[in-house]
């Protein structure tokens, strides 16, 4: 009889041994499997952030006029007419000091936050006023 208790033992303790493992593997695959969606996530959230022009000329809109048809304190050039590179190459130029004239201290610290995407959509949406 002790023999079979013992034997009994045995085996339920080989069995939970073995159920352990199998629950380990399955949370190792659960977490692998979570990390996995996650990533993708957060991978289709970066390819859906647009950089929108529109959204940030209305920061410029203030001084320069909703669709750029104001001189910025009666002083700079008009920004209806002006090429997207015309406007890239002003903003790259107030953003590293070599462009500017009258308005470049002021244009110098709002240019200095752009990124070049950011400086890109700028010159997008402000061409087409």
């Amino acid at each position: 009889m002790r023999y079979l208790i013992l034997a009994s033992l045995v085996l339920v303790f080989i069995g939970c041994s073995d159920t352990e493992k199998n629950i380990e593997t399955s949370n190792e695959s659960i977490v692998d499997k979570t990390v996995q969606k996650i990533d993708t996530v957060v991978n289709n959230v970066k390819e859906e952030i647009v950089i929108d022009g529109q959204t940030i000329f209305s920061a410029c809109a203030t001084c320069h006029g909703i669709n750029g048809e104001k001189k910025a304190l009666n002083v700079s050039n008009l920004l209806q007419g002006q090429s997207k590179n015309e406007i890239i190459t002003k903003l790259n130029g107030y953003k590293n000091g070599t462009y500017g004239g009258a308005m470049k201290g002021v244009m110098s610290s709002q240019a200095k936050i752009l990124t070049k995407e950011k400086i890109e959509a700028l010159g997008d949406y402000i061409s087409k006023f």
